[in-house]
């Protein structure tokens, strides 16, 4: 006969594992409230540019402008993902459509798979939380959460792992972006880091 010990134990073994892994408390990393005038600074190889909230939509979206793409405005949703572009970039729209990095509310232990068409291509793309780290960057020093994706051409077959995103809550955005030195010279060239981050006024 089972005792309220045993009850107890399996009240327990219900709570943890009940939901996603690690989802608790300040493990835990809430979709960022943007604000307008939210200003980042970034620099990469090719020199600095810069990212700002110039308009707030619904369902938690904002407008983005960049400043290597004056003539273009980003729609982005609650994941940091660009779902809509208005104007007329510079460089192919797929080259900013659809990428994500993160899902919220993202803590270790969080995985999600998409695919996308890019150019010619389609990639599959598996992208997973793996631990929060203490990150330093020009603009300061970070609590951010280290996400890692791998990538399948599956036009072409080649596969590829381990390129890194760093989520700050603090700086409402990614820090940091490390590609794996035997990915495309041309796709570690795009890796930045964050210059500075001036929050918008509430």
């Amino acid at each position: 006969m089972r005792g309220p010990a045993h009850w107890l134990l399996g009240v327990v073994v219900l709570v943890l594992t009940s939901g996603s892994p690690g989802y608790a408390g300040e493990n835990e990393a809430p979709a960022p409230s943007f604000v307008v005038g939210d200003t980042w600074k970034y620099k990469n190889s090719y020199g600095k540019y810069t990212e700002s909230v110039v308009e707030l939509g619904e369902s938690d979206r904002a407008v983005f402008a960049r400043s290597y793409e004056p003539n273009a405005r980003f729609l982005i949703d609650r994941d940091l993902t660009v779902r809509k572009i208005e104007g007329k970039p510079k460089r192919d729209a797929t080259n900013y459509l659809n990428w994500q990095f993160i899902k919220f509310p993202a803590a270790p232990g969080l995985t999600f798979t998409y695919k996308i068409e890019f150019q010619k291509w389609t990639f599959a793309l598996e992208v997973k939380a793996v631990a929060w780290e203490e990150i330093e960057v020009p603009a300061g020093k970070f609590r951010a959460l280290r996400m890692e994706s791998c990538w399948t051409n599956e036009t072409t077959g080649w596969y590829g792992c381990d390129m890194k995103h760093w989520y700050a809550p603090d700086a409402r955005a990614f820090i940091k972006r490390q590609t794996p030195s035997d990915w495309s010279k041309d796709v570690q060239k795009l890796d930045f880091e964050l210059d500075s981050f001036t929050p918008g006024t509430r």
